[in-house]
C-alpha cells in the first residue's frame, strides 16, 4: 500500500481552539454541544471532546475523530460546517486554531506542550 493511500484510510483528529469573548461562555457551551452534534451525522465520525479553558482562560478546544482524511475533509468542507460555525464568529476573538493529525503524530505531536520532549 502506498503512503498516500495509507494516509488517507488512517483516523484522523482535528483540533479546533477558539478564546471565547468574556461573558459568552455559556452561549459558546450551548453552540459547541450543537456542533459536536452536526459533526455526529457525518459518515465515519468516531466522536468528539470538549476541552474547556483553564481557570484564568477562555480558550476551548474541541477534538473531532474521523475514520478517514476524506470523511473530515467532508465535514469541514460542507455547508452545514460553514454555517454553524458562522454562529459564534461574533463571540470569538481572534482567529481559531485548526491542527488536522492522524497517524501517530496524534500521540507525539508536541507543538503545544508545556514540558520538554523526552
Amino acid at each position: 500500500m502506498s503512503e498516500s493511500t495509507n494516509q488517507s484510510n488512517e483516523q484522523v483528529v482535528v483540533a479546533v481552539s477558539r478564546t471565547v469573548k468574556a461573558g459568552h461562555e455559556a452561549e459558546y457551551e450551548a453552540w459547541v454541544s450543537k456542533i459536536a452534534g452536526l459533526a455526529a451525522q457525518f459518515q465515519g465520525y468516531m466522536g468528539a471532546n470538549i476541552f474547556r479553558p483553564s481557570a484564568g482562560s477562555r480558550g476551548y478546544t474541541t477534538i473531532y475523530r474521523f475514520d478517514t482524511h476524506a470523511h473530515a475533509a467532508a465535514w469541514q468542507a460542507s455547508s452545514e460546517h460553514a454555517q454553524t460555525v458562522a454562529e459564534v464568529a461574533h463571540i470569538i476573538e481572534g482567529h481559531e486554531s485548526r491542527n488536522i493529525m492522524s497517524g501517530l503524530e496524534v500521540w507525539f505531536d508536541q507543538t503545544n506542550a508545556t514540558s520538554p520532549t523526552p
